[in-house]
């Protein structure tokens, strides 16, 4: 079963989206649909997916199949004057999100900002700063 939370830090204006349990390739878009909704609600474009309690057990295939999903997608979400900066967190002993995650970056519209990170505070530093670049 995949619980999916989401909420808005409004002092920093940052969306968090934690998810839980497993995750496949046909539960894996209400991560998406959970996330443009919270896009159309709030307004802000800087994003945490924390991941550190999903485990992903979709095939590479599936995984590219969503990938190519996800783009379509990122593209209609995407304004290069506003870009998305997304953070995604995952657990330090789970490899499972690495191969999903670099594919959905190789397609993403360059204009969004992305970072993968296996530490909670450094991904907020990351997102509270207003330049993303070091």
């Amino acid at each position: 079963m995949l619980n999916i939370t989401v909420s808005h830090r409004e002092n920093d204006e940052i969306i968090v989206v934690r998810v839980e349990g497993e995750i496949t390739h046909t539960n894996r878009f209400r991560i998406v649909e959970d996330l443009e909704r919270a896009l159309a609600t709030y307004g802000s474009r800087r994003i945490l997916i924390d991941l550190r309690e999903a485990h992903n057990v979709s095939t590479t295939m599936d995984s590219f199949g969503f990938a190519q999903a996800v783009n379509r997608k990122g593209s209609e979400l995407s304004e290069p004057d506003n870009p998305l900066r997304m953070a995604f967190l995952t657990d330090p002993e789970d490899t499972s999100h690495d191969r999903v995650l670099s594919i959905i970056f190789g397609s993403l519209p360059s204009t969004n900002i992305h970072l993968i990170s296996k530490d909670g505070p450094s991904a907020l530093n990351w997102l509270q700063r207003p330049n993303p670049y070091p």
